[in-house]
């Protein structure tokens, strides 16, 4: 089974801006759980818990910490992804990243995007769609290093 890195980069090119908001939405979430955290009052340690439970404030901070550490995980997996996306794009002309981005916003090759952007960049829709090609290779090549395998 070989794997298509040009479908995979075109996946990776669609979930890009909402892989960048996850980053900054993420770290503001493990911010707000770790000043949530200091406010949450120590446990004493003079009460018995019934019944073997633990008080309400050690499940506010257990349950604090297991999403703080689940949050953290994500964000270890984005921040990577993130990074090769941002690197495959650097590589390209700004022509190139601007045909790139606007087909995978449309989700597919629509004539009605060529069309717009042939006129934006004073070209034919045919040399459009070449671009889209030669920038999707391109952007794959430096990405993931082969277009498949």
């Amino acid at each position: 089974m070989s794997i298509n890195y040009e479908r995979v980069a075109l996946s990776d090119l669609r979930t890009h801006p909402q892989r960048e908001a996850a980053l900054e939405n993420l770290q503001a979430r493990i911010a707000a759980l770790k000043a949530q955290a200091e406010g949450l009052r120590a446990v004493s340690t003079d009460k018995v818990p019934v019944q073997g439970g633990a008080s309400r404030s050690e499940e506010r901070l257990i349950d604090n910490i297991v999403e703080r550490q689940r949050l953290e995980l994500n964000l270890r997996a984005v921040r990577p992804l993130v990074a090769i996306v941002r690197r495959g794009l650097d590589s390209l002309t700004e022509d190139e990243r601007l045909v790139l981005e606007r087909f995978a916003q449309d989700g597919r090759r629509g004539d009605r995007t060529a069309d717009i952007l042939a006129e934006e960049l004073h070209m034919s829709r045919r040399s459009v769609y070449r671009l889209e090609e030669d920038a999707l290779r391109k952007f794959t090549i430096s990405c993931y290093g082969v277009r498949e395998l």
